[in-house]
């Protein structure tokens, strides 16, 4: 399927398994939602995207690869939304990262909603966003349903690891957790 239009500002597709490629060049699109990962598309710096990760329960080299890959279609996106069942379709192990460009190198502001507990640390989560996301000045976190344990997490680390954290969340502007 292509779709060349410089009329569509909003694009919502779910539930479209058996789509084997779609391209877009919308160059007006402004929102966007998809919920599977075998797209192409030129976004514009308005596009705010808002995409569901699926989270593998044994990721492979191509898991990663290939989401990065499809992020990477939205590097142009100020405002992205990431949206998953856990935290396991955000946080990109640092040793596959090595082997990979960060996607979303545009990405001002980035909205994340993890709908279970966390697996990894706050840390984690936000290192793997930093990575994916380089300029990224705000973030968000919605939807966290342990969100309350992440700030007795917070408190409860040791010296180093705290300072860790500020170390590598120093780089944002705003972070801002609501539940």
């Amino acid at each position: 399927m292509k779709i060349t239009s410089d009329r569509i500002t909003q694009l919502i597709v779910y539930d479209c398994r058996n789509l084997i490629a779609a391209e877009l060049d919308t160059p007006n699109l402004k929102r966007f939602s998809y919920d599977y990962h075998t797209l192409k598309l030129k976004g514009s710096v308005l596009l705010k995207a808002n995409i569901s990760l699926a989270s593998a329960e044994t990721p492979d080299n191509n898991l990663y690869r290939n989401l990065v890959n499809f992020l990477g279609y939205f590097n142009s996106s100020m405002a992205i939304e990431l949206s998953s069942e856990n935290d396991k379709a955000i946080v990109i192990p640092k040793h596959k990262r090595e082997k990979l460009l960060p996607p979303l190198y545009g990405a001002k502001s980035v909205h994340v909603n993890i709908n279970n507990r966390l697996n990894h640390s706050i840390v984690d989560v936000v290192d793997s966003l930093l990575w994916i996301c380089p300029k990224l000045e705000t973030l968000y976190f919605c939807g966290t349903l342990n969100l309350k344990t992440l700030k007795t997490k917070w408190r409860s680390l040791d010296k180093s690891r705290v300072l860790t954290l500020l170390q590598t969340v120093s780089l944002l502007k705003k972070i801002d957790c609501s539940y």
